[in-house]
């Protein structure tokens, strides 16, 4: 194997963990402040939807 193909598939590796990163970094229905009331609501089991239009941040008055 060539020098030159393993920096490639480094470089590969590298761009797609950047990418994970970011993916993980995205709003989802895991941290969503409305998740009780959503109309995508997920059943156990089912995807989450990652950066969603309806997702909103936690109220903390709520809360309490």
């Amino acid at each position: 194997m060539k020098l030159s193909n393993i920096i490639n598939d480094l470089r590969c590796l590298a761009n797609y963990l950047e990418s994970y990163e970011s993916l993980i970094n995205l709003p989802n229905c895991n941290n969503c402040g409305i998740v009780k009331q959503c109309k995508y609501k997920p059943k156990w089991g089912e995807r989450v939807r990652i950066n969603c239009p309806l997702w909103k941040t936690e109220n903390k008055e709520e809360k309490e």
